[in-house]
């Protein structure tokens, strides 16, 4: 008898295991659906780290490490235009935009410059010029994406001041 109960009981318990875990069910996900919640969830025009500088290093935060990068852009801007001489009949006083990009490798490439009309009649050679003064630019870090460098465009205001 006690056999028999003993049976009863592993076999009641077997039964009992074996339903309990159908309710644990895996089911199978696609990695083409993971790939879309990541996407979705992932911003693609905001980069983890910004382009820097090796002077920039030292900088802690995102924010500071962009300010430190569009300093140096800045400067270079001003210190290549500086080094020509500016004539001009009237006296200017414009914000000169300029679109650069910055790609994987670290490379500056010139994009874009958006000027006022009489801004570009008295310096017809100022897009050169602002091409021109990347080439002096030190070498630049690439901007990250989880970890991946990744190129990113910036626009830098160019402020023009002629009397």
């Amino acid at each position: 008898m006690f056999l028999r109960v003993r049976r009863f009981s592993f076999l009641s318990a077997c039964c009992l295991g074996l339903l309990a875990c159908t309710g644990y069910e895996t089911k199978k996900v696609p990695a083409s659906s993971i790939l879309e919640e990541e996407l979705k969830q992932l911003d693609l025009k905001e980069v983890d780290t910004y382009p820097a500088f090796t002077s920039c290093d030292s900088t802690e935060g995102r924010q500071a490490t962009k300010a430190c990068f569009e300093q140096i852009i800045t400067a270079n801007f001003y210190d290549y235009l500086g080094s020509k001489t500016l004539v001009v009949p009237e006296s200017i006083r414009d914000t000169v935009w300029v679109r650069l990009a910055i790609d994987q490798q670290g490379t500056p490439a010139f994009l874009t410059m958006r000027a006022e009309q009489r801004t570009t009649m008295y310096f017809p050679e100022l897009e050169g010029w602002l091409k021109a003064s990347l080439d002096s630019l030190p070498q630049v870090h690439p901007a990250t994406k989880r970890g991946i460098p990744v190129t990113a465009t910036f626009r830098v205001p160019i402020i023009l001041q002629a009397d």
